[in-house]
């Protein structure tokens, strides 16, 4: 087995962890200024996951990238401590980011206002958007008395602690 094949090996598997946890979906999603949340129960072991990916794609490719670049004579400490070195800052990075993502993305019941953008039906589900620092959020959400809500009414966040919101309509202040 060459340092080659090994360090492609451990690339496809951060890229196959990356596509089986939705880290990629979730990218193409923050591209297009959507921030999607994990629902509460897969997000610690979904982001335990994604920052494992990212360390395990960034030592693959690195790794590759070393040991093309010395394709003369392949100084395996040097690679290897490229590719250890980048993996860990790899990892490093995505704790970051979860942490500052995780900040943001997480609404919070009774503080929080939003817009429904897809209709919520009468005892259905629907989508609200809610803007923040981190972009817009949209998430699936439904009627706390499970009355419809047609888009673009503003709503007050009840619930936030599942995957589908519970939202009422916002009572105007007087």
């Amino acid at each position: 087995m060459t340092w080659a094949f090994l360090f492609m090996a451990v690339f496809l598997v951060g890229v196959i962890l990356a596509a089986v946890t939705g880290l990629l979906g979730d990218l193409r999603s923050l591209a297009r200024s959507r921030h999607m949340v994990a629902p509460p129960h897969l997000a610690t072991v979904s982001g335990i996951a994604r920052c494992l990916s990212v360390g395990l794609t960034a030592f693959g490719l690195f790794g590759l990238l070393s040991t093309f670049h010395h394709r003369g004579g392949i100084d395996p400490v040097h690679t290897l401590g490229v590719a250890v070195a980048a993996g860990i800052l790899g990892l490093a990075i995505a704790i970051v980011a979860r942490a500052v993502l995780a900040r943001c993305a997480k609404p919070r019941a009774g503080f929080e206002t939003a817009t429904v953008v897809r209709e919520i039906p009468a005892q259905g589900f629907g989508q609200i958007q809610i803007p923040g620092s981190c972009g817009v959020m949209t998430l699936a959400a439904r009627a706390e008395d499970g009355a419809a809500i047609a888009s673009g009414t503003q709503v007050e966040i009840v619930d936030s602690q599942r995957s589908v919101i519970v939202v009422r309509e916002r009572r105007n202040a007087t």
